[in-house]
């Protein structure tokens, strides 16, 4: 800063001597200690005394800025909205047999085992301003496991024995008889079987939000169609019950109706993006359609559903 300056173009002693200048540091001024006043300075127009003109202007007050943080940003969906999913799950399954003999109920169970299931789809649905929403979609989830049974079963082989009765070389008479041999048979059979289910739920769901976190829970049911595609089963024949190729087999396809609850936890990317993470159980109810003393397996699924979604524009 410049503080007021004598007279330009003094001349002493015959001699120009020119205008000197006081200097102040920002800090000072900030602190308190000089006020800044309007200053003169001095510019030469020319190299000459008489031509020097003094200029005059103000020099503001300098003021501190004070910096301020923004407001977080809250991350939501949009209310009343329809939306759109792809899904993933990982899970355990494990099967009960029901309907049927007892006897091949009993032994159909002895060959399940619990077995990973891995699923994949998507989802789509609609979203009130309250939290609540509906859903449905389509999801196709593969498993597979160890076969391993035991056949226990009788054969009989018949066979046609002539006998002769003779008198020293003489063939007196001779008759035709039917002679049967029965064998108990063990025969350890293993395969590998392959199962395709594919679901379409129908979930009512309700969430609520803190900060970019969600919470919530759904439940619903869901039909589903389950089909063995590759392995061995079991089936009752008159020898007993005997291990068959699962493909011939007659209940190799079953239609259930399933129930589903769980808890959702999603975290919102953006108030259009969000990933959820579903702890879920699922089972079946009952079939849709089934034989009359036809065997069929119900599944009951523990596991997670990962799920990516994408907000669409809110409905009107």
């Amino acid at each position: 800063m410049e503080q007021d300056l004598p007279a330009a173009g003094a001349l002493t002693h015959g001699h120009y001597s020119p205008p000197t200048k006081a200097w102040h540091t920002p800090s000072a001024i900030l602190s308190g200690g000089v006020h800044p006043t309007p200053t003169t300075t001095v510019r030469a127009e020319d190299s000459r005394p008489e031509h020097l003109a003094l200029r005059q202007f103000n020099t503001a007050p300098i003021i501190p800025l004070q910096v301020q943080a923004a407001p977080p940003v809250s991350y939501r969906r949009v209310s009343n909205a329809w939306w759109v999913a792809a899904t993933a799950g990982l899970g355990t399954e494990h099967r009960t047999w029901r309907g049927g003999e007892p006897g091949l109920i009993k032994a159909l169970q002895s060959t399940e085992v619990p077995h990973p299931a891995a699923s994949m789809g998507f989802l789509f649905g609609r979203e009130s301003r309250g939290g609540w929403s509906v859903a449905t979609g389509l999801e196709q989830s593969v498993s597979r496991f160890n076969f391993r049974h035991v056949d226990r079963y009788s054969t009989r082989q018949d066979s046609l024995v002539t006998y002769l009765i003779t008198f020293n070389s003489q063939v007196l008479t001779s008759y035709t008889d039917t002679v049967s041999v029965f064998n108990n048979v063990l025969n350890p059979v293993e395969a590998v079987n392959r199962v395709t289910t594919l679901r379409i739920p129908m979930e009512v769901g309700w969430r609520t939000a803190y900060g970019r976190f969600l919470f919530g829970a759904r439940s619903g049911i869901s039909l589903e169609m389950s089909t063995i595609r590759s392995g061995a089963t079991l089936t009752s024949t008159a020898e007993g019950i005997r291990s068959e190729n699962a493909i011939k087999a007659q209940d190799r396809t079953t239609f259930l109706v399933g129930g589903t609850v769980a808890a959702d936890l999603g975290y919102a990317l953006h108030e259009r993006w969000g990933v959820w993470a579903s702890p879920s159980f699922t089972t079946g109810l009952f079939p849709l359609y089934q034989a009359e003393q036809q065997p069929y397996a119900v599944s009951h699924r523990l596991g997670i559903r990962f799920r990516l979604s994408y907000t669409l524009k809110p409905a009107h």
